[in-house]
């Protein structure tokens, strides 16, 4: 099994304060199971102070329609970092009887965002993050391969919901796959 990784954050730096963590465990091959019932959606606590924020991103937020939807889950859903990520660790043995260990590979769209985001927030509490450096695997570049990304029924589905996206991006990179071989 692959985990796709979504974050949303109030940053573009690699310490940027992350607002929500979306993941999904799935299959990447055409067709594949994606285990969107059980996946990984949590909010993160803004009081924290972890994390850097980019008045940019602030507006960017503020001009989008979820925005309000955001800010219900900030105030109501949402956790400390600290035991956000202490969640996300143990979310694919707790739910999944997963090891990190028998992931096969983690990916993010693109990965250069997302994964030194997560791993300055574990650096900051000073956790080493659970995956192998080894198993990151880029979407983009999937997409790039297959000339663009995939088409996909985003229906039902919230722009910029770190787990809506996660889903998506999985679906994505399935349809991606088929189209490979």
């Amino acid at each position: 099994m692959h985990i796709m990784l979504d974050l949303e954050t109030l940053g573009t730096r690699p310490d940027a304060a992350i607002i929500q963590i979306g993941a999904v465990l799935f299959e990447p091959v055409s067709g594949g199971k994606i285990l969107d019932g059980k996946g990984f959606d949590k909010h993160v606590l803004l009081q924290d102070g972890g994390g850097s924020i980019d008045h940019g991103v602030v507006a960017f937020w503020f001009q989008e329609a979820s925005v309000a939807s955001m800010g219900k889950a900030l105030s109501t859903r949402a956790f400390s970092l600290p035991e956000v990520l202490k969640k996300f660790v143990e979310w694919p043995a707790a739910v999944h009887d997963l090891s990190w260990e028998a992931i096969e590979g983690i990916w993010a769209n693109p990965s250069d965002f997302d994964f030194p985001i997560l791993k300055s927030a574990f650096a900051r509490l000073g956790v080493d993050v659970p995956w192998d450096r080894r198993i990151t695997r880029d979407a983009r570049m999937l997409f790039t391969l297959v000339g663009g990304k995939p088409e996909i029924d985003w229906t039902g589905m919230t722009p910029h919901d770190a787990f809506d996206d996660a889903v998506g991006q999985a679906q994505q990179v399935q349809k991606a796959m088929g189209m490979l071989t």
